[in-house]
């Protein structure tokens, strides 16, 4: 990875700073977003580690209060993903092939790796169901699909990437029509969620 300078802005940015990028893989990565990512990432690491704590700790109690704000990494995470959505579409709304491309790459990046989680879980749960344990009730075909349901996914934690790929497929829609809609949709979507 390398640290370059972003291209020059419009002449109304003059004077202004441009954004740091890192050049990973050819394309651009703002930095400022990594970094955001990265903050996010140790927000809910630090949630996770509190409550483990508190349920197997034995009373004993390490880890400082503040780490329950951990839950604002999820919403970091959600605001970073609508702003890359909104960058690696930009100028590309109505494009043919652009909702397939956008889909797939959302799809090639999410499924695989959540896929083999949610089999090592499933492996766990059969286990559990086996030796007489109390499995938790699941929906194995909307767990793996990431579609909306009663419950809570097979691997607990998807529950964030099932309300992601809504917006995925929300917005795939919206990449069919001119990109000077784009507020109103969103701001229409905004109401009828409201």
């Amino acid at each position: 990875m390398r640290l370059t300078e972003a291209p020059q802005l419009p002449n109304r940015f003059a004077g202004a700073r441009p954004f740091p990028t890192i050049m990973c893989d050819s394309r651009p990565k703002v930095a400022n977003i990594q970094a955001l990512r990265g903050i996010a990432v140790l927000l809910v690491v630090g949630l996770h580690l509190a409550a483990n704590e508190a349920k197997y700790g034995h009373g004993y109690h390490l880890l400082p209060d503040w780490l329950s704000i951990g839950g604002t990494g999820v919403d970091i995470f959600f605001v970073l993903s609508g702003f890359v959505m909104m960058a690696v579409t930009r100028g590309r709304f109505r494009r043919k092939g652009t909702v397939r491309r956008f889909l797939y790459h959302r799809a090639s990046r999410i499924y695989p790796p959540y896929w083999i989680y949610s089999l090592l879980m499933l492996g766990v749960v059969l286990v559990q169901a086996r030796s007489g344990g109390i499995p938790r009730t699941v929906d194995p075909a909307a767990s793996f699909l990431l579609l909306p349901q009663a419950q809570l996914p097979l691997l607990v934690v998807g529950w964030t990437l099932v309300h992601e790929m809504y917006f995925y497929l929300v917005f795939a829609l919206f990449l069919n029509f001119q990109e000077r809609w784009l507020p109103a949709l969103l701001l229409a979507w905004g109401a009828a969620v409201l």
